[in-house]
């Protein structure tokens, strides 16, 4: 018997191991004699408690997975329950591996990725940073000019007090948005102090 034998054997023991697992807790709940309301209870209480794996961890079963075992032990009776070996097989193409070396592959994908972190440390990922909430501040200086557009009234400055207050909200949003320098307001303190 060679090494690969050895464990491909282990690999089935292990997994009909955990078939009859499997079993073992939905035996009772796969009954076709009980009602849905009475496998659902049952069902509950399997998912509450905590179930020793083949491997002895301590493990706790949801009861969508029992829902979803007890319907494949129906469908397919206990090999249904029993895991399908892993399929190992290359994301890459052999042929991709074989036609290039490996070094090269990996200096590929690291140019690759030392270009990614230059974009990113260059001015080109900041300036469409940047458009993105030019385009932002658009959108809401255009959504909020439309409802404080000034109407019509025949009352004195309405129609003022309304674009007066349209100006404010978009100078408040240009200056929340920007990096331009906040207005100061001018203080008294060294005027005051001036007078005494």
């Amino acid at each position: 018997m060679t090494v690969r034998h050895d464990e491909a054997a282990a690999r089935t023991e292990r997994a009909r191991a955990i078939g009859l697992f499997r079993y073992q807790l939905i035996r009772e709940a796969a009954d076709p004699a009980l009602s849905p309301k009475a496998r659902g209870r049952l069902v509950r209480q399997i998912a509450a408690k905590q179930h020793l794996d083949p491997s002895g961890r301590a493990v706790r079963i949801s009861r969508d997975t029992l829902d979803r075992w007890i319907r494949a032990w129906r469908a397919g009776g206990f090999d249904a329950l029993v895991p399908s070996p892993r399929q190992s097989s290359p994301r890459l193409p052999v042929e991709v591996v074989e036609s290039d070396p490996p070094r090269r592959l990996v200096t590929r994908v690291t140019n690759d990725i030392d270009a990614i972190l230059e974009l990113f440390a260059s001015g080109a990922f900041n300036a469409v940073v940047d458009l993105v909430k030019l385009l932002g501040i658009v959108i809401v200086m255009v959504s909020l000019d439309r409802p404080l557009r000034p109407r019509r009234r025949r009352g004195r400055g309405a129609g003022r007090q309304r674009a007066d207050r349209a100006a404010a909200v978009r100078l408040s949003l240009y200056l929340c948005f920007s990096d331009a320098p906040r207005p100061r307001r001018r203080s008294a303190g060294r005027a005051g102090v001036r007078a005494f």
